[in-house]
């Protein structure tokens, strides 16, 4: 395991995406009271393709929104080289369109909704006003041009939209306090965690339609992750204090980041071969191998 940087109020989820087809998850508000006040303040970091002047994606990075500061930052993998992007309301989940060129965060800034602006921090812009403190979960289907949503209160819906914020519907509900989403564009699949008694992990398709279970029995999942290409779910279980593993259909389950404290935040850089979290207990952002070695 190696630390990669040190964060204060590192509460938080780490998202990335690939450049022609999104296949990633989700984080929010924790079912703890006082975990809850301090994820109001997120800080919230991803290890992304950074697109280049001519729209190819060229470098990796991590993109982050800054707890303190509320703004949203970049930095090198290692941790290192922090630079603001642009100053936010209050983030707390955040999704690239690297080929659109644009990054989205929910705001639970007033009045509450998700917001885009150029990858460079210019043209701000709300495209979808909320107004529900139970929005945890934001995930960016480039490929089909569409947001995807979770609400965790009232009675738990995952919702999606066009790009531009048109076409608002709901396409899966009555679910157990859902809250990290992840996109398997390419298989046709919508992944997400519940986090309220059943604490399980489900899938559907993209419309919502053909709902699956696929993992119960669990601690308390939270965000969750995709490696399409080989077959994988990865999920942290912030009760049980561990990551874990299971193939997409939710067989062959398995521990494989254990003994850390609180890690509500999760990434995956396939490429690269690693794995980032956030641990709260420690405020680091930490990685491993994507079998959890090192």
């Amino acid at each position: 395991m190696i630390t990669v940087g040190h964060w204060e109020r590192a509460i938080l989820h780490l998202r990335r995406i690939s450049p022609k087809a999104r296949a990633c998850r989700s984080r929010g508000v924790s079912s703890r009271a006082s975990i809850e006040r301090m994820e109001e303040r997120i800080l919230l970091a991803a290890p992304v393709a950074n697109a280049s002047a001519d729209g190819v994606a060229s470098a990796s990075k991590l993109w982050l929104t800054d707890s303190g500061t509320d703004d949203i930052q970049t930095a090198e993998l290692d941790g290192s080289n922090v630079q603001q992007l642009l100053p936010v309301g209050e983030p707390v989940e955040m999704a690239l369109d690297v080929d659109n060129g644009k990054v989205y965060w929910l705001d639970a800034d007033a009045p509450r909704g998700i917001r885009r602006a150029n990858l460079d921090g210019t043209n701000v812009e709300t495209v979808i006003v909320t107004n529900s403190i139970g929005m945890t979960g934001l995930e960016i289907d480039a490929t089909n041009g569409k947001i995807y949503l979770s609400d965790r209160f009232f009675v738990g819906r995952i919702f999606r939209a066009d790009l531009d914020g048109t076409n608002l519907q709901t396409i899966v509900t009555g679910l157990d306090t859902p809250q990290g989403i992840a996109l398997d564009v390419v298989g046709g699949k919508v992944y997400w965690t519940e986090e309220g008694t059943t604490r399980r992990i489900k899938r559907a398709n993209l419309d919502g339609t053909n709902v699956e279970l696929l993992v119960l029995g669990l601690g308390t999942p939270h965000d969750i992750v995709l490696d399409v290409d080989a077959g994988h779910m990865y999920w942290t279980d912030f009760s049980q204090d561990v990551i874990k593993r299971a193939d997409l259909n939710g067989l062959n389950q398995q521990t494989i980041v254990s003994g850390l404290s609180l890690p509500l935040g999760l990434e995956i850089d396939p490429s690269g071969g690693h794995l980032y979290w956030v641990d709260n207990g420690t405020k680091l952002l930490q990685r491993s191998d994507l079998d959890g070695s090192k």
